[in-house]
């Protein structure tokens, strides 16, 4: 378990140097298409199937389901009534609601980081996308306010992902085979809504790319 800590604060320092050095740059959505590509792939060829093959020993096939279904719809009502919030472009409002979307968003990344560290033979492969996306997550952080945050706020926002990986750990393996599709119905509206390529064709190749990658390295191990 030492190396799932080890992992969980790599992402937390990725998303600290991404938030302080790469603020200014434009939003990387070749790297995000790509990744969301590899989360696709895993999402509906690894965890999926594996909700089902070890989560029905506790529970029924018709409560995980009912479960995953419930984490997508709470993540998709949580975004509206941010977004319709936002909207109102108070500036103090605008900031805090903005954080807590980041909060959600890293703690679900650093909850799924164990499912990862369970579910694969090798870590690392399914810890690049995550990779990606944290740094992706940290350059959207220090672009969505003209002011920046305070350096104890941002540190505090990054912890997130720790807080995730540590509830994941502590939860009994009954209780973490209930949460377990709550979260990944949460974790696939967000590669749905942050990673999902859009209308450029690029995006797209760099998407199929990412599902073709993920494709081979299954083949060949």
């Amino acid at each position: 378990m030492v190396f799932v800590f080890v992992f969980s604060f790599v992402l937390t320092s990725v998303f600290l140097l991404s938030y302080h050095h790469f603020a200014h740059h434009r939003h990387p959505t070749k790297m995000l298409s790509f990744s969301a590509g590899m989360l696709v792939f895993i999402i509906f060829l690894d965890i999926l199937p594996k909700i089902f093959v070890f989560g029905t020993s506790f529970h029924s096939s018709e409560y995980l389901s009912s479960l995953l279904l419930l984490g997508f719809l709470f993540y998709h009502i949580l975004d509206i009534y941010l977004h319709r919030k936002i909207r109102q472009r108070k500036e103090l409002i605008y900031r805090e609601l903005h954080s807590f979307g980041f909060f959600v968003d890293n703690f679900i990344k650093g909850f799924m980081l164990v499912i990862f560290f369970s579910l694969f033979d090798n870590l690392l492969i399914a810890f690049i996308p995550i990779v990606l996306v944290a740094a992706a997550a940290g350059m959207s952080f220090a672009q969505c306010t003209k002011s920046k945050f305070s350096s104890l706020f941002v540190v505090f926002t990054s912890l997130f992902y720790l807080f995730g990986t540590v509830f994941a750990l502590i939860l009994e393996e009954s209780a973490i085979h209930a949460a377990l599709p709550f979260i990944s119905g949460a974790f696939m509206y967000f590669v749905l809504r942050d990673e999902f390529p859009k209308e450029q064709s690029e995006e797209v190749l760099y998407f199929i790319l990412g599902i073709a990658f993920m494709f081979s390295y299954s083949i060949l191990t």
